[in-house]
């Protein structure tokens, strides 16, 4: 029975071989055809791996190496029923239902306030006068009504949300130990 050691070195004798005759008949002979040599090696390669392969026993597909491999993992399988299987733990924490919090939704920005309120008045204006005008055209109209107005517009801004922390000032002094309004 034939060794992969054996057949190795056979197969690389021979290349050498090959290699040397085709040098060879370069010097001597003038032009020759690499293409030739190449294809000599590679036969003489494939018949040493297929005499190789018969004398382990047969020739090996990747079909057949592939279902040998299943068949022997189906095998394994049926020894090992009661094995549990470890899994990889993800390494974020899996929240439940009560874990869970929705994210709080960032304050809009004064652009963003400004747009809405300029909006509605422009589509309202519009309206009354019977144009129609598109969502572009009107954010343009808008970009400009806020490079004029943008420093008095975040001055309303911070005042109102001034107020509004007051208010809620005021409300919080209201409450009594008992979660009532002292007024009432």
């Amino acid at each position: 029975m034939a060794n992969y050691d054996d057949v190795k070195a056979t197969i690389m004798a021979e290349f050498e071989k090959m290699l040397d005759e085709g040098l060879t008949s370069l010097i001597s002979n003038g032009p020759f055809s690499s293409s030739a040599i190449g294809r000599d090696i590679g036969k003489f390669i494939n018949q040493e791996v297929s005499e190789l392969r018969s004398s382990v026993g047969g020739k090996k597909t990747r079909s057949s190496v592939a279902k040998k491999q299943s068949d022997d993992d189906a095998e394994e399988k049926k020894h090992a029923k009661a094995a549990p299987t470890k899994t990889k733990k993800s390494s974020a924490k899996k929240a439940t239902d009560d874990e869970v919090k929705e994210k709080p939704k960032r304050a809009p920005s004064a652009w963003n306030l400004y747009v809405k309120a300029k909006y509605a008045e422009l589509k309202a204006a519009d309206a009354e006068a019977g144009e129609k005008t598109n969502s572009k055209e009107m954010l343009s109209r808008i970009a400009a009504f806020w490079k004029i107005e943008q420093d008095d517009f975040k001055e309303k801004l911070k005042a109102q949300k001034e107020e509004e922390a007051n208010e809620l000032a005021m409300a919080l002094e209201n409450l009594g130990e008992d979660g009532e309004d002292q007024d009432e």
